[in-house]
């Protein structure tokens, strides 16, 4: 990359450099950036179908921004066959947009952090934005910091997340990282089918509304498991753990299971008196299967179970202040056609492991 041009030494704006280099190459070529830092201006640098972009795996290869703008998209927005690793995301993330959805996309090991949110453009709020969906892509093993408007956590951005989308499908959110985000992964399933959608072992920590929210339709076959959320950051009065609001019409076949949702934070009601941790895990869908997950601590309500048929609440561990002071279990829309409870444990003292990150406090 540097022999384009482009000097990493974060101060010399490289944006024209990098676009130049990436004009020049050819569908299956790597563009390389040597560790550095990569000023870049608007609107961005273009990223062409077809190639590897890589950073540095030893050292970082930063791309930086002032914010209001992404810092790479694709270009005539053709967000197809684009693998993207080891580099570094700061003060802008990346943007998949346009009237197609994006496939065969591939982020892994990359970080996005200090996104600058305090703007109007909304969609620049995010580590990711996915515009129009996305198929047969991957988005693994990547870091996610900082991301809050103006980086003050205790502001209501809805908008500020670190992987945000309108649809997924036959794709992979698994093995990320998210700590200080206003939210960590948000999707709508309104612009692809939802098929094959795994969500797996990723780690929250100190996420201020919702770790991970699913919503509306074609949710077919979502599979959310072996994720954890610790240490949510002192709440206002909608931050969750998990919340999987699909359509009972559209939403069949979601799987729940084995995730860990802990609530250890104390309420801080100097702040606003209406603080608290609503739900553990926020559950709809037809045919849904909610098991061995694990919701500790100080949530209002265990497991929420909202639009509901032929539901499957089994052998789930709820343990901790929820016991005495919410409800561990609650169909707040009343009893939902089909739904069975089993095999589910409530106790109100935790297993060891627990009580240990119960006791420790937030950083």
């Amino acid at each position: 990359m540097k022999s384009s041009g482009a000097r990493g030494n974060g101060h010399a704006d490289d944006t024209s450099s990098i676009n130049r280099a990436i004009s020049h190459s050819s569908a299956g070529d790597t563009i390389y950036f040597p560790a550095g830092a990569y000023v870049i201006s608007y609107p961005g640098i273009f990223l062409e179908p077809g190639r590897k972009y890589s950073g540095d795996g030893n050292s970082e290869s930063r791309l930086i921004g002032t914010g209001g703008y992404t810092l790479a998209t694709p270009r005539d927005n053709q967000g197809i066959y684009l693998s993207i690793d080891h580099l570094v995301f700061e003060g802008g993330g990346l943007r998949f947009e346009g009237n197609d959805t994006a496939k065969f996309i591939s982020v892994t090991e990359c970080t996005f952090r200090n996104i600058v949110t305090d703007n109007e453009n909304w969609t620049t709020h995010m580590g990711i934005f996915i515009g129009s969906g996305a198929e047969h892509s991957h988005f693994d093993h990547n870091h996610f910091y900082n991301i809050f408007t103006g980086g003050k956590y205790l502001l209501d951005d809805r908008d500020a997340t670190g992987i945000f989308g309108y649809g997924l499908s036959h794709s992979t959110i698994t093995d990320n990282d998210f700590d200080f985000v206003n939210e960590g992964v948000h999707i709508f399933f309104d612009a692809t089918n939802g098929t094959d959608v795994l969500v797996a072992r990723n780690h929250f920590t100190r996420v201020h509304r919702i770790s991970m929210e699913f919503q509306h339709d074609h949710t077919n076959g979502l599979v959310i498991e072996d994720n954890t959320v610790t240490n949510p950051l002192n709440p206002y009065w909608l931050t969750y753990g998990i919340s999987v609001a699909a359509d009972t019409t559209t939403g069949h076949g979601i799987v729940v299971r084995n995730n860990t949702v802990v609530a250890n934070t104390p309420l801080d009601l100097s702040i606003a008196p209406k603080n608290y941790y609503p739900y553990g895990l926020e559950v709809w869908g037809k045919n849904t299967v909610v098991s061995n997950n694990h919701v500790v601590g100080l949530w209002g309500i265990g497991i929420g179970i909202g639009s509901a048929q032929n539901m499957l609440v089994d052998s789930n561990l709820i343990c901790g202040k929820v016991t005495s002071y919410g409800k561990s279990i609650n169909q707040y829309y009343g009893p939902q056609v089909g739904t069975r409870l089993i095999g589910n444990i409530i106790a109100p003292e935790c297993p060891h492991e627990y009580s240990v990150m119960m006791a420790a406090k937030a950083p």
